[in-house]
């Protein structure tokens, strides 16, 4: 019995020196999402710039994990972000919109002018902020 709780002993203190020489690593998972994503206020001459990886975890964007979660649900389908009712007002304030890249290793576009801000945030938001 005591040598059976020893090998236990042993084996705790053995894992984390294991796990971080990288003998226990897991191989890196390819990103499901790459994708570059500029937002063009027309009216302002504005422009901004995010790159999202799904998922997140080396992402430059704002709403990284509710974009991929977003987009998830959509299986990528980037044309989603231009469909819906809103119930924003029909101001004229073009925003422009750019996105490319991956999804599951399917290459991406997208292209959408959005009446105004209003609109672009309730269809593309959060994948673009």
């Amino acid at each position: 019995m005591h040598m059976l709780v020893a090998i236990r002993r042993a084996v705790a203190l053995a894992l984390p020196a294991v796990a971080a020489a990288g003998l226990l690593a897991v191989p890196a998972q390819a990103a499901v999402a790459e994708l570059d994503i500029v937002r063009h206020n027309v009216r302002e001459g504005t422009f901004q710039r995010w790159f999202l990886t799904c998922p997140p975890d080396t992402s430059r964007h704002p709403h990284a994990e509710a974009a991929c979660d977003l987009l998830t649900e959509v299986d990528g389908d980037l044309d989603w972000l231009a469909t819906g009712e809103t119930g924003c007002s029909r101001e004229l304030d073009p925003v422009h919109v750019n996105i490319r890249g991956t999804w599951r290793g399917r290459h991406k576009e997208f292209a959408h002018m959005y009446a105004n801000a209003c609109v672009l945030d309730r269809l593309a938001g959060p994948v673009v902020p």
